[in-house]
């Protein structure tokens, strides 16, 4: 998880949003990368209270699960930037796409490397880095 944070760094360089041009679209897409990967980790191993994804995949390759999070939420990120920084876009995507591609190849093939394409990671469509709403009595405490 800590080489996703520093691949989302390089991610947010050649975005051309960092480190000086946009500090809040940089801070954003660290934000839905790390929620995601929480996500991702707790459908294969629940922990803790999910922020948006609430489903499971047991068995699945937890490397896969951070992965495929990391790289859907970095490339809906990058997706939503506007403006001046449109022509960096493709850099961006193929620097997720590289890192992705790498990530994958350290995980053996089989059953736990197939949910590649996890759902859970905030996308464009769904912009959704909070809590969902819930009561006092539902919330659980981190181990």
């Amino acid at each position: 998880m800590v080489a996703w944070h520093d691949h989302a760094a390089a991610v947010a360089r050649a975005a051309c949003v960092a480190p000086f041009d946009n500090p809040l679209h940089e801070s954003r897409m660290y934000a839905m990368m790390h929620v995601a990967v929480h996500d991702a980790l707790n459908a294969v191993s629940r922990r803790s209270q999910p922020y948006v994804y609430r489903g499971k995949t047991p068995g699945a390759s937890p490397e896969a699960a951070v992965a495929a999070a990391a790289r859907t939420s970095l490339l809906g990120a990058v997706a939503d930037i506007a403006g001046p920084f449109v022509p960096c876009h493709d850099a961006a995507v193929t620097v997720v796409e590289d890192f992705y591609t790498e990530a994958l190849k350290s995980i053996p093939d089989g059953s736990a490397k197939l949910p590649t394409a996890m759902p859970w990671a905030p996308t464009p469509a769904g912009r959704r880095c909070a809590r969902s709403p819930r009561s006092p009595t539902t919330t659980r405490a981190h181990p």
